[in-house]
């Protein structure tokens, strides 16, 4: 017959008592927790119906600001008396469209660089923008202050 060592049987003994530990307790919660139809388990609490809003009611709160009801149309600029630009811009060509925003203009932007096409709306540089294209000039946004480019008056035909 096998004997077993102090250590195997000490081993052995604790592993059994560390089982039944663990099953007595799962058994104990097992015992001491309240069944689901128990009088201690109280009735989940549901909202009143004036307590809820429906998705139509969120949206009318404006909870982002009131929206506008009409298109937001800039103010009309009269471009008629728009001063002539300080820059040191030189306007060399412009091509016209009966699209406006398909417009250009071939603009150098100092004496020393070439001249580049720029479109509607493009960003020269200076953070100054190409606004608005006409046969014989063009106007410039500098900021909030619209300044106007001509051909220079000494251009040979």
């Amino acid at each position: 017959m096998k004997t077993f060592s102090v250590v195997q049987a000490t081993l052995v003994a604790a592993l059994l008592i560390v089982c039944l530990t663990s099953y007595g307790l799962r058994a104990y919660k097992l015992v001491t927790l309240p069944s689901p139809h128990s009088e201690l388990n109280p009735a989940p609490v549901t909202p009143a119906p004036a307590d809820v809003m429906s998705p139509a009611a969120i949206a009318q709160l404006s909870l982002f600001g009131a929206r506008r009801q009409e298109p937001v149309t800039p103010p009309p600029v009269a471009l008629d008396n728009v001063p002539k630009t300080k820059l040191d811009f030189t306007l060399n060509a412009v091509f016209t469209d009966s699209e406006p925003a398909r417009g250009s203009a071939v603009i150098a932007t100092d004496n020393n660089s070439q001249a580049k096409r720029y479109f509607i709306n493009e960003i020269l540089p200076g953070n100054v923008i190409l606004f608005a294209i006409y046969p014989d000039h063009v106007i410039l946004k500098r900021g909030e202050t619209l300044e106007q480019l001509a051909f220079p008056r000494d251009r040979t035909q």
